[in-house]
């Protein structure tokens, strides 16, 4: 089942095309798949992990377009298991750190109506905003347009 999602998600990926006949049926899927990755995210080595956040975008952009933008419970798996290893790294410096962000950073943008930060413990948060703030002064040069815009949709998002 996850082979199916995998291919779902890259498909959607790569021409913005749902693959799905019915898209409610694949919220199940889209939940499975959103804990593998937060698992691969929480626990991989650093280069699994990093794979891990950018599939995370991946999923959550195709569980945006099959629930009209509502995605709480796979925002919530993906976020806390992104925001749990951030806080845990040895150094905001660490090559890890910008995935991490930018991981966190779509499950804010693209979360449900209101303030998505919300969801999670305020100093999470408040730890998230200090390493993407470090993330644009130490490595803003080296992102492309969309990264930078999705970092600033998800600051304006997480201010309330």
């Amino acid at each position: 089942a996850l082979a199916v999602e995998a291919d779902a998600i890259d498909a959607f990926a790569s021409r913005g095309t749902l693959l799905a006949p019915h898209p409610a049926a694949m919220h199940p899927l889209l939940m499975a798949y959103a804990q593998f990755l937060s698992s691969a995210i929480d626990q991989a080595p650093a280069l699994g992990s990093a794979r891990a956040c950018r599939r995370a975008h991946s999923l959550l952009a195709l569980a945006s377009k099959v629930s009209g933008g509502n995605v709480p419970p796979v925002a919530r798996a993906v976020g806390s298991a992104a925001l749990g290893r951030l806080s845990n790294l040895d150094s905001p410096d660490l090559p890890l750190a910008t995935p991490l962000v930018l991981a966190v950073a779509a499950v804010f943008a693209r979360g449900e109506a209101g303030p998505t930060p919300a969801i999670f413990p305020p100093a999470a948060v408040a730890n998230w905003a200090r390493a993407a703030a470090r993330t644009l002064v130490t490595s803003g040069g080296e992102m492309s347009g969309s990264e930078l815009h999705l970092l600033a949709a998800a600051m304006l998002r997480s201010l309330g």
